[in-house]
């Protein structure tokens, strides 16, 4: 009995040691994960909770501005332009606003990089068994065939977060003679440009002020210049020519000859409740068009088109349906007017920032917006030290501008008076003031006769106007 007692001590101490032990091992494995997670910042990460929260800050107005771009007064529709390499196409996005008959065409990379993903995705795997999450327009172009538009359509719809109502085919050839049909555009050239013609017989376009014709014009939609970032030269050489373009057509009143040279030649798939290029073309006013490149990002010669980027720049487009910017900025401008008239400077109260150092950056994704406001305020006696590009967030539909000194910059406000004097704080690039032009500023007045010239001493960060505001979309 004296055993068994003792057995049974000797067990249920055993039992009790383990216990404890384990309990104790637990413990201290608890407190080690403890420690070391909250000596990394794993355990409670103030940026983490702040990430956390601004991400659910952003989700429900990102997710608004996504449903708001299928918008009853908006008629997205495409533009396509075959090449001579039959895999490879030029694309174009019109954005026709029925409420205000502004027209904005959207330029894309000719071989860009998109994401695709749910239905579109699940059809594009029938011809392309092995595609990925991202393809090219050109392997869809190559594996489609003559179906190659209605799968495009459907890959852009889904990246610009839009119905696409319809889309436009042309040859090379046929836009070729719907610009003939515009007439001689005044167009400027940065260089010469050499070309051999259908016939293999080698052209030069000068350098320089020239008149081009439909030819000349293909030219130079579609030279490449061999250089690395040669996608990005081209978008914006494009861009300057489709200004000149519809700049020639809506001075000249060849609206209507243009429009009907359009119909003719271009393979359409417009419903008839969709409003045609070609009348858009027909009744073109100088105030109602924009040309625009689609934001991108490019990494060594490759280039890419984010949903998510392009769908918050179109998203600033389609917010101006409403007419309210329109309509508050001109209430703004009207009221600018006429306390000019009056005599009245009390809104532009403050330092003449003549004497400051100024900083230009294009916020609204419009080509040469930087430039050409730089060329202007510096007629007007302005020191613009920089003209960039701002692309943090997309582009922006007031104008910002940022004083490194409480006070300044009121001046300014003759010019952008529905822009919004920010924080004081310092600017990107040192300068004393920073203009972030948004989508409210991008006409830009002309340059008066009696203005001042700019002084050729001065020390610019861009010698060409031309170079002063190159869309770099790289990330």
């Amino acid at each position: 009995m004296k055993k068994r007692g003792f057995f049974r001590s000797f067990i249920s101490f055993l039992s009790k040691l383990i216990v404890v032990l384990a309990c104790m091992a637990l413990i201290a494995f608890a407190s080690f994960q403890g420690v070391t997670r909250y000596l990394t910042g794993e355990f409670f990460s103030l940026e983490k909770l702040k990430n956390k929260q601004t991400a659910a800050a952003n989700k429900e107005p990102e997710e608004e501005e996504i449903e708001n771009l299928n918008n009853e007064d908006m008629e997205p529709t495409l533009i396509f332009v075959e090449s001579s390499d039959p895999d490879k196409v030029y694309v174009a996005l019109n954005l026709y606003n029925k409420k205000t008959k502004a027209f904005d065409l959207i330029l894309m990379p000719s071989d860009a990089e998109v994401a695709v993903s749910g239905d579109t995705y699940n059809k594009l795997k029938t011809k392309m068994p092995d595609a990925e999450g991202t393809v090219t327009l050109s392997e869809v172009s190559k594996k489609y065939g003559e179906d190659k538009y209605e799968m495009l359509s459907s890959i852009l719809g889904d990246l610009c977060g839009m119905d696409i109502l319809g889309y436009d085919v042309m040859t090379s050839g046929q836009f070729s003679s719907f610009l003939d049909s515009c007439g001689p555009v005044p167009y400027k050239l940065d260089h010469m440009m050499s070309y051999r013609n259908e016939e293999g017989r080698l052209r030069e376009i000068d350098g320089g002020e020239q008149e081009l014709d439909g030819d000349d014009s293909i030219v130079v939609l579609k030279y490449l210049d061999g250089m690395e970032d040669q996608e990005s030269s081209r978008l914006e050489r494009v861009s300057e020519y489709m200004n000149a373009l519809f700049k020639h057509i809506s001075s000249h009143d060849a609206g209507r000859e243009a429009g009907d040279a359009y119909a003719r030649l271009a393979d359409s798939t417009r419903g008839e409740d969709v409003t045609g290029f070609s009348d858009i073309l027909s009744k073109m006013s100088a105030d109602k068009y924009m040309v625009r490149i689609m934001q991108y990002s490019e990494k060594k010669g490759v280039y890419s088109l984010d949903d998510q980027k392009v769908q918050l720049q179109l998203s600033a487009l389609v917010k101006q349906t409403d007419g309210k910017s329109s309509a508050d900025s001109d209430s703004k401008e009207d009221q600018s007017g006429s306390d000019s008239e009056n005599g009245s400077t009390e809104d532009y109260s403050g330092s003449d920032s003549r004497s400051s150092s100024i900083e230009l950056y294009n916020a609204a994704y419009v080509s040469q917006l930087a430039g050409g406001w730089r060329e202007y305020l510096e007629s007007e006696g302005y020191n613009i030290t920089v003209a960039g590009t701002y692309q943090d967030e997309g582009p922006i539909s007031q104008t910002r501008i940022r004083v490194t000194e409480a006070g300044k910059g009121r001046d300014l406000l003759k010019y952008f008076p529905n822009a919004e004097i920010t924080e004081v704080g310092a600017t990107p690039s040192g300068g004393d003031i920073a203009i972030y032009i948004g989508t409210d500023y991008t006409e830009i007045p002309e340059i008066s006769a009696d203005a001042t010239t700019r002084d050729e001493d001065t020390d610019y960060s861009f010698d060409d106007p031309d170079e002063a505001d190159e869309v770099d979309q790289s990330e």
